[in-house]
């Protein structure tokens, strides 16, 4: 295979370029390689953490309520002042709990909770007596402190604890319940409860003892998450209601003189339908996947939380962990375009200085070989074995101009290696004797 010197050259910059590209590529695809190995790490870090904080959530609410009915049941605390002491203790030493109380089977209420009153935070206490079948609702406001600001009655409240859920539940069930989240009766706000049946002497149920946890504080403990600009945490159930989601104030809806926790498909969030839709058939084994959107993908995970139908979400933008990186890598990009272009530039240029001065003396040759001897100009080449090859060239081409003038006849050059004598005179080309 034969091949000049411009293509050698030419090729020789082509393997460069293909080089360096690939030199490029492999360090793009391994740097996006692991950083995304790196976002996954941190879904992982970020779900275990928050599934952890979730249950210790949950299993808060369930102590509280099983150390309350133990309190009850060995008739710890018998009238309405002392129950009311013991619930705003628990709440003041429990930040979680939002609300704590014990209803009867005869329909006896009292209910401890948090307010946020115009005057500040503080308690209102509701006591439902009922005796020889008269009921009275007594209402009892306190500051900080548990000191009592105002008292009321209020004839008008109908609330029965024992037409409530976790009632019933925890009588049928002999034990500690937790409720499916929904929008709390007194405070319109949505939470779970935990409750616990109550035994009298005999063995038999008296009452139902309970804590009322706010998912608000779930919800808080998401938003302070660090997952970048574009990143999301929530919780869901396995029936699509939203339990705890970044803004709490979109995981609930009006219904009718009330609230309802917000479903999955009334947030319009492709990330939130993707992770509904991919826990379905998620059993006990967390996933991974990837949502695209119109400019970016989304790296999401899903995990179950233990001992309920709760599913945690989470989800990281690539934006926030590849723009910068491939910010760095198009201005890398730039630059190595602009340096291979500068060498495909120069590596042009010295073709032509190699190309050029041989193809000039390759038609100088042609020239002696066809006996048409003329002097040419100094070379210009820059390399230096090629100048001295042109300069060689033109000593040659003096040489045979002197011979000729000195012959008087010209005669061809035949550059195999064989003088043409043809033109010369017959005495000429004798052998002397």
């Amino acid at each position: 295979m034969k091949i000049s010197i411009r293509g050698l050259v030419a090729a020789l910059l082509a393997l460069l370029l293909f080089s360096f590209g690939g030199i490029i590529w492999t360090n793009r695809s391994t740097a996006n390689a692991e950083i995304i190995s790196g976002m996954e790490s941190i879904l992982s870090n970020v779900s275990q953490s928050t599934t952890a904080r979730s249950e210790d959530f949950l299993a808060d609410a369930r102590a509280s309520s099983e150390v309350a009915a133990v309190a009850l049941t060995q008739q710890a605390m018998a009238t309405p002042e002392e129950l009311e002491s013991y619930f705003g203790a628990l709440l003041r030493s429990t930040p979680s709990a939002n609300g704590a109380f014990y209803g009867t089977v005869d329909g006896d209420f009292v209910f401890v909770s948090r307010t946020d009153a115009d005057n500040g935070p503080g308690f209102r206490t509701k006591v439902i007596s009922t005796d020889d079948g008269e009921r009275t609702v007594e209402l009892i406001d306190r500051d900080v402190d548990f000191a009592v600001t105002e008292t009321a009655l209020d004839p008008q409240d109908e609330y029965d604890p024992r037409t409530r859920t976790w009632f019933q539940s925890a009588i049928e069930r002999s034990g500690t319940v937790l409720t499916d989240p929904y929008v709390f009766f007194t405070s319109q706000r949505p939470g779970i409860t935990a409750a616990t049946p109550v035994l009298d002497a005999g063995g038999q149920v008296s009452g139902v003892v309970g804590v009322d946890v706010e998912l608000s504080d779930l919800s808080s403990f998401l938003s302070d998450l660090s997952l970048g600009d574009n990143g999301s945490a929530f919780v869901f159930n396995v029936q699509g209601e939203v339990i705890a989601l970044e803004d709490l104030d979109r995981i609930r809806q009006p219904d009718g003189a009330g609230f309802r926790l917000t479903s999955v498909s009334e947030l319009d969030s492709p990330v939130l339908s993707a992770s509904f839709a991919a826990s379905s058939d998620l059993g006990l084994t967390p996933k991974t996947f990837t949502v695209d959107s119109e400019d970016s993908t989304l790296h999401a995970f899903v995990a179950p939380i233990e001992q309920t139908d709760w599913i945690l979400g989470v989800a990281l933008d690539e934006r926030d962990f590849l723009g910068e990186v491939r910010s760095e890598q198009q201005r890398s990009n730039l630059i190595a375009l602009a340096l291979g272009l500068i060498g495909l530039a120069v590596g042009w240029r010295l073709i032509q200085n190699v190309t050029v001065p041989l193809t000039e003396l390759r038609n100088r040759a042609r020239e002696i070989e066809a006996g048409n001897l003329v002097e040419a100009e100094p070379s210009t080449a820059v390399i230096n074995e090629l100048r001295t090859t042109s300069d060689a060239f033109d000593l040659m081409v003096k040489a045979l101009l002197k011979e000729r003038s000195a012959g008087g006849e010209a005669h061809t050059i035949d550059l195999d290696g064989q003088d043409d004598v043809s033109a010369m005179p017959a005495d000429a080309a004798k052998p002397s004797k």
